[in-house]
């Protein structure tokens, strides 16, 4: 599972947490979108269905802790959906896919990379406001072999990126770039 290792590397590069205990409700946030309801195929030969939360990125993080100028948890979520399945088409996935693309469209999301090849597609939206990137969502479909769905809730910059370890191409990371800035943790 390709996608699903360097999902869960991101996760585990080190970048994430806060010291500040903090109820969130992650649903509320500007950056979540749900992933509940994809459902897994019987016919999946590998899964990969990960949740973090902020007490889950706190413990896990805390001693790296990035936080914003008001010391809170600057990620407060990390969720992976993924499966392997030789058994998966495009019409099985293309309902998940319009739901998605159609929440993210509604809820203006920005749309930063799109790459399609055949049935395989991949796409690299942001939710931001006028400072911070609020949430960033990843979706990468190879029918026939994985389907990857990846959604980062939080306040951060595009410095607090640094570190991931994901297998963005070169125009994802200028499209965030050129959007973003190199940021720093001046504000």
């Amino acid at each position: 599972m390709r996608i699903a290792s360097v999902l869960f590397a991101l996760m585990l590069s080190g970048l994430f947490g806060g010291v500040q205990a903090t109820e969130v409700d992650i649903e509320s946030l500007p950056g979540y979108i749900d992933l509940e309801d994809i459902v897994i195929p019987e016919a999946a030969e590998s899964v990969a269905d990960i949740s973090l939360g902020p007490e889950l990125l706190r413990m896990a993080f805390g001693m790296q802790g990035k936080t914003d100028e008001d010391g809170e948890q600057k990620l407060l979520a990390i969720r992976v959906k993924s499966f392997e399945s030789a058994a998966l088409d495009i019409e099985t996935l293309e309902p998940i896919i319009a739901r998605i693309e159609a929440k993210l469209k509604d809820e203006n999301w920005e749309q930063i990379v799109r790459v399609k090849e055949g049935d395989e597609r991949t796409t690299v939206s942001v939710k931001y406001d006028e400072k911070y990137v609020l949430g960033l969502f990843v979706m990468a479909i190879e029918p026939g072999h994985e389907v990857a769905f990846v959604n980062v809730v939080g306040r951060f910059n595009l410095s607090d990126l640094d570190g991931f370890d994901i297998d963005l191409d070169d125009a994802a990371i200028d499209s965030l770039r050129e959007k973003f800035g190199d940021q720093d943790d001046e504000d």
